[in-house]
């Protein structure tokens, strides 16, 4: 629930975004001097990736005082390199522009050279949050994790409608100060869980197994950022607002993937660390299991129902000032082939927990390397007869071919993973999604026309429509007997006796 509100906060973010600026070139600049440095240097990120498992091991072998040194450790080697990474941005500012978003000149280009000065400071604060989040769900303090985001969510709306009615400039300080703020909050948080930030910087064992961990992560996270940045860079050579439109259809997209994938995964990855170090791999593969068979269970019918819901809803949440029927158009078409890579992204996020948690992340790195090389391919296919489009599209099936893949792998390291039910259940879940879709779409038809076109309209028919065809798609489950929806119904057993009380 925590995070639903959170995504509610950032899309009222994208929404202000698109109301204020449009698809216009400021926006282009913004999101270009937003992305640079987590192009460039988001491998320092990576280290609170590595965070996780390291932390549980030491804290399950070793004590508590032992896992909290190792975190002051890390973070104080985090600010050092943070600090590296913003004094070479400020030397070759230009340089970097040139080279990250080669299509912009003029105009675009100085705007995004000026908003890239303040928002590489933003280093400085991303990768500490992260881990400080990661020592959060280690110690199971879930809801505090996710509400720190809300601060930055919250503050960056109220600045992108400061920035709309007064200066765009205020919008890149927008980002810096609430990251500011972000670090602040979760610091809090992590204080009364009993962390307390000390200097250490010391080349421990931990540290260089945190950096053999990391080597392949950055390097996997280079590639999906590199990945990102010849999407742009193509884009940039495209028309006006054709980065914006990719943006946008990635917002969208992103709300819906992360508000359930992140909550999945976020709950998993401390569980399979511990499964882990306890040396437990049936509890492990048990874990992954489930994770899996739930994500398709979610996944599978969000699919079609978003790609049939796509025009209204993207109507609905953006078009309003600057962001008219053309914006609308070509967001849609980017959103829809955003969307149907979904199922795919949401696995990979799941099978991914499992190598990090393992310690082993070769394998993620090749299968990266492949994505990528696969992506850029269908990039060069693909631009010419469906624009920005065909980059959203090549995206998505250099993850729907990679993922078999993940699955080959995962397999010969852990062995049988009970796959056979898993299939099974995909099958199960196509075939009640069939169904549903056909709902869905006369269901969505059948109330815009009766209720008209108007926004509160708009949202009705999406909001039964779409009641309506999830209802069908959980009974559909139920009566071809998918044992997962247990967990559905158990919650909402749960849920509903509560309210009895």
């Amino acid at each position: 629930i925590i995070s639903l509100i959170c995504k509610l906060f950032g899309f009222g973010r994208e929404v202000a975004l698109a109301y204020f600026f449009g698809t216009s070139f400021i926006v282009d600049a913004y999101l270009m001097a937003i992305n640079i440095p987590r192009i460039l240097f988001g491998w320092i990120t990576s280290l609170a990736v590595s965070f996780t498992p390291i932390y549980t091991d030491i804290r399950e072998k070793r004590g508590v005082d032992k896992s909290k040194y190792f975190t002051n450790n890390i973070m104080s080697l985090v600010f050092v390199l943070a600090i590296i990474c913003i004094l070479t941005t400020l030397i070759f500012n230009r340089q970097i522009v040139s080279l990250t978003a080669s299509g912009f000149k003029g105009e675009v280009f100085e705007l995004t050279s000026n908003y890239l000065n303040i928002s590489i400071s933003t280093i400085l604060f991303i990768a500490p949050i992260q881990i400080l989040t990661a020592y959060l769900n280690c110690n199971n303090s879930f809801a505090q994790s996710s509400l720190s985001t809300l601060t930055i969510s919250s503050l960056q709306l109220l600045m992108i409608i400061i920035a709309g009615i007064f200066n765009s400039l205020i919008l890149i300080y927008g980002v810096l100060i609430s990251n500011i703020l972000h670090f602040i909050v979760v610091y809090i948080f992590s204080y009364k869980k009993g962390f307390k930030l000390e200097p250490k910087l010391a080349f421990t064992s931990e540290i260089k197994q945190a950096f053999s961990i990391v080597i392949p992560i950055f390097i996997s996270s280079m590639i999906n950022q590199i990945s990102t940045f010849i999407d742009k860079s193509f884009a940039s050579g495209l028309s006006e607002g054709s980065i914006a439109a990719l943006n946008y259809g990635s917002i969208m997209y992103g709300f819906i993937a992360s508000t359930f994938s992140i909550a999945i995964t976020t709950i998993i990855y401390p569980m399979l660390s511990q499964a882990v170090a306890e040396r437990n791999f049936e509890k492990l593969k048990n874990i992954f299991s489930k994770g899996s068979n739930i994500t398709i269970i979610l996944f599978t019918p969000i699919t079609i129902g978003a790609i049939i819901l796509a025009k209204p809803a993207i109507s609905f949440v953006f078009e309003r000032g600057e962001f008219g029927s053309i914006s609308v158009i070509m967001t849609t078409s980017a959103f829809i082939m955003y969307v149907i890579g979904i199922l795919a992204f949401s696995l990979r996020d799941v099978i991914i927990k499992v190598f990090y948690s393992l310690q082993d992340t070769k394998p993620m790195l090749y299968i990266s390397g492949i994505a990528l090389v696969l992506d850029i391919i269908f990039n060069i296919l693909l631009v010419k007869s469906m624009g920005h489009a065909g980059l959203a599209l090549g995206t998505s099936l250099s993850a729907i071919i990679t993922i078999p893949m993940f699955f080959i792998v995962l397999r010969k390291k852990l062995g049988a993973l009970n796959l056979k039910n898993t299939i099974i259940l995909f099958i199960k879940a196509c075939i009640s999604t069939l169904l549903m879709g056909i709902v869905v779409h006369f269901g969505y038809n059948y109330m815009s026309l009766s209720f008209g076109n108007g926004k509160m309209s708009i949202l009705v028919s999406i909001v039964v429509s779409a009641g309506l065809g999830g209802l069908i798609y959980f009974i559909l489950m139920i009566l071809l007997k998918v044992k997962e929806m247990k967990f559905f119904t158990d919650i909402i057993k749960n849920v509903l006796g509560k309210i009895m009380m």
